[in-house]
C-alpha cells in the first residue's frame, strides 16, 4: 500500500527555498550494503522540480531519535528489514509521523516515486465549449439562478463551468449546476438549442448576459 496519511498531504504541497519541492525521508536499513543500494535507487528518483532528500540515514532499528528528527524536518521515516517496536509506533502517532518498513527495495522505491509523482502541480487545459445567451429569469435567489437561455455558439454541457459576461465584461465564474431541456435533465446541448440552468450567482445577472461555457482538465505530471 502507499504512503499515507495527513503528513503525506503536507509534504506534497510543501515547496522549499528555490522553487524545488523535496520529499523529506529518514532512512533506517538492516545492513550498510541495503543501505548503499537504497540510496543509491534513490538517488535516480526526481523529475524537474522534486526531488528526494534523505535528512538522516542509518543502519539499525528505528529509534526515538529517527522519530524526533521526521518531525522536526516533516519527513518520512523510511525503514527496510527494521523492527518498530510498539513504543516507537505510538510516539510516530503522538507526533504524526508516517513510518513505512519495507522488505523488498523495488516497493520502497515504487511507493516513494508515487509520492514524488504526486508533488508535482497537474497540468491545467481549459476546453472552451460555446456560448449561451440568457432569454429570460425564471427564479432568482440572489446567490443562484434558475435561467433559460439559447445555445448561440458550440455546446454547453452538464457539470462544466461557465464564465458570466455582462456588456463585454467579465462579472464571475461559476459551476453550470443543472441543465434541462424541455424540463428533462440533459447531459448535452447544441448551437441553437433552448436550454433550462441553474448557477450559482455571486453578482446578480440580466437577460441578455452571456455565459461562456468551458471545461477544467486537469493532467497528473509524470516525473521527467
Amino acid at each position: 500500500t502507499a504512503l499515507g496519511g495527513s503528513m503525506v498531504e503536507r509534504l506534497v504541497s510543501q515547496i522549499t527555498k528555490g522553487n524545488i519541492k523535496f520529499l523529506k525521508i529518514v532512512l533506517k536499513a538492516d545492513t550498510k550494503g541495503s543501505l548503499e543500494a537504497i540510496m543509491q535507487a534513490l538517488s535516480k528518483v526526481h523529475g524537474h522540480e522534486v526531488a528526494i532528500k534523505v535528512i538522516h540515514f542509518g543502519v539499525g532499528n528505528i529509534a526515538d531519535t529517527d522519530v524526533v528528527m521526521a518531525t522536526a524536518s516533516e519527513a518520512l521515516v523510511i525503514g527496510f528489514h527494521v523492527e518498530v517496536n510498539t513504543h516507537i509506533k505510538r510516539l510516530a502517532e503522538q507526533e504524526h509521523v508516517d513510518i513505512k518498513n519495507y522488505t523488498v527495495i523495488y516497493k520502497l522505491i515504487e511507493d516513494l516515486t508515487a509520492i514524488l509523482a504526486g508533488m508535482l502541480l497537474p497540468e491545467i487545459k481549459i476546453h472552451e465549449l460555446g456560448e449561451v445567451e440568457l432569454k429570460q429569469i425564471f427564479l432568482d435567489k440572489k446567490k443562484w439562478v434558475i435561467a433559460g437561455g439559447k445555445v448561440t455558439k458550440g455546446k454547453v454541457e452538464a457539470g462544466s463551468m461557465v464564465r458570466l459576461k455582462h456588456a463585454g465584461e467579465v462579472l464571475f465564474e461559476t459551476e453550470l449546476e443543472s441543465l434541462k431541456h424541455v424540463r428533462e435533465d440533459v447531459k448535452e446541448l447544441e448551437k441553437g438549442s433552448d436550454c433550462g440552468l441553474r448557477i450559482k450567482t455571486p453578482k446578480p445577472v440580466q437577460v441578455g448576459d452571456i455565459l461562456e461555457v468551458f471545461k477544467i482538465e486537469k493532467i497528473q505530471r509524470q516525473l521527467a
